[in-house]
C-alpha cells in the first residue's frame, strides 16, 4: 500500500493560507491520524510518531480517552501553519532602514 499523496491548495480547495475558519469548519476542532500528521507535514505515521516520542512534535498533542493515537487543536495547528509564513517570520523593515550594501 502506497503512502497518502498530498495534493496542491488548489486541488483539495484548501486555501493558500492557513484559515482557522476553514480547519474548523473542514476538521473540526480536534486533529486526528492521518489528518494530523499530514498536514503537520509527516511522510508516515510513524514519523509523526517518533516526533511525539522524542517531544520534536511543531505541536502540542494529547491522547483521548477511549481513542487510539495521538491528537491537536486545530487552533494549535493553524497557529504553527501561519508561524511558518515568510511575511510572519521576517521582521518588518522600513525603506529608510534598508540597504542595499553587502554585508
Amino acid at each position: 500500500m502506497s503512502p497518502p499523496t498530498v495534493s496542491s491548495a488548489a486541488e483539495t480547495g484548501m486555501p493558500a493560507r492557513p484559515d482557522n475558519d476553514y480547519f474548523q469548519r473542514r476538521f473540526g476542532p480536534i486533529l486526528g491520524a492521518p489528518d494530523l500528521w499530514l498536514i503537520l507535514g509527516f511522510r508516515t505515521a510513524d514519523a509523526f510518531r517518533k516526533a511525539v516520542e522524542r517531544g520534536k512534535a511543531p505541536v502540542p498533542t494529547f491522547t483521548l480517552p477511549n481513542r487510539r493515537g495521538r491528537f491537536a487543536l486545530t487552533a494549535d495547528v493553524v497557529r504553527w501553519l501561519e508561524s511558518l509564513s515568510p511575511a510572519a517570520a521576517a521582521p518588518a523593515v522600513a525603506d529608510s532602514e534598508a540597504t542595499t550594501e553587502p554585508i
